[in-house]
């Protein structure tokens, strides 16, 4: 028996990616409209009153401790 295997490791290299945020096009308030200028990745990111994100569709949410 014979078998081959490939063994991917992400790279650390840091890379540019253009991004564009803003209010426009935004479903709700309280949330900012997130898209890549390739446009192949767009999101509806929650936001605080500060203008923090607080809830990143399958990325990250932030949790309060206490």
């Amino acid at each position: 028996m014979s078998a081959h295997g490939v063994s991917v490791t992400p790279s650390l290299r840091v890379l540019r990616s253009d991004q564009v945020y803003g209010t426009a096009g935004a479903v709700t308030p309280g949330t900012v409209r997130y898209a890549s200028l390739g446009g192949d990745f767009t999101a509806e990111l929650t936001v605080d009153a500060n203008g923090f994100v607080v809830d990143s569709p399958h990325l990250a949410r932030r949790v309060r401790i206490g």
